[in-house]
């Protein structure tokens, strides 16, 4: 599951839990969460097992989130003592904020295409092409890889309301979706009438302002312009 900035509005205490909800439920589930985040702290950090960093469309680092600060320090950048790691790979693709150690000015990369390049051919990369090729023998390949389709699939029949065709690939059927919807809908109208009543007494108001301006107005094109 991919979670866009699921922590806006949140403060560091809530963000942190939600963050290990999603690892509780990816331990227990077997599943896996894609998670993007702004300013994440350093304990929401250490709860991932991987990292991903992307530089002007770019791919610099994908692997182990444990030894991403490494890899840049390795490279050459200087990662101040109270920085984050999150903090210190989001600066890496700023210019502004990335900052090289002394006597690397001139030998660190500096456009995503170096940047690319550096870490096609790291050893990073090359650990990351043979994890790919292990789990495609695995799990893309012969028995293993039926029952692992069988199994979802199975789980996936299970979860589905019935009355729904066991190949549809909604857990209930629509008229159950527009059921649900169409409850909620009365809901949020039940719950929180004054912006509903504010919201058709606006229209209302706006409705009476622009009827008054063609009030009156002669029955031949002269009344087209209005008052």
């Amino acid at each position: 599951m991919l979670t866009i900035d699921s922590t806006r509005g949140l403060d560091s205490s809530s963000s942190l839990k939600f963050v290990q909800a999603l690892r509780i439920s990816s331990d227990m589930g077997a599943h896996a969460h894609a998670v993007a985040m702004y300013q994440a702290s350093q304990a929401i950090y250490d709860t991932f097992d991987k990292v991903t960093v992307l530089y002007a469309g770019r791919q610099i680092y994908f692997g182990p989130a444990s030894t991403a600060r490494a890899f840049f320090e390795r490279q050459g950048w200087f990662c101040p003592p109270r920085q984050t790691t999150g903090d210190f790979l989001t600066a890496i693709t700023n210019a502004n904020e990335r900052i090289p150690r002394l006597g690397m000015e001139s030998k660190v990369p500096r456009t995503a295409e170096e940047f690319e390049r550096y870490w096609r051919a790291s050893p990073e990369f090359q650990e990351l092409l043979r994890d790919m090729d292990r789990y495609d023998a695995e799990f893309q390949q012969g028995v293993r890889s039926n029952e692992s389709v069988a199994a979802l699939r199975e789980a996936k029949n299970r979860r589905q309301a019935k009355h729904v065709r066991p190949k549809s690939p909604y857990i209930i059927s629509v008229p159950m979706q527009v059921r649900l919807n169409t409850v909620r809908a009365y809901q949020r109208l039940r719950n929180d009438f004054s912006a509903t009543g504010a919201h058709l007494m606006t229209n209302l108001i706006i409705a009476l302002v622009i009827g008054s301006i063609f009030y009156g107005n002669p029955d031949a094109t002269a009344g087209f312009a209005g008052k």
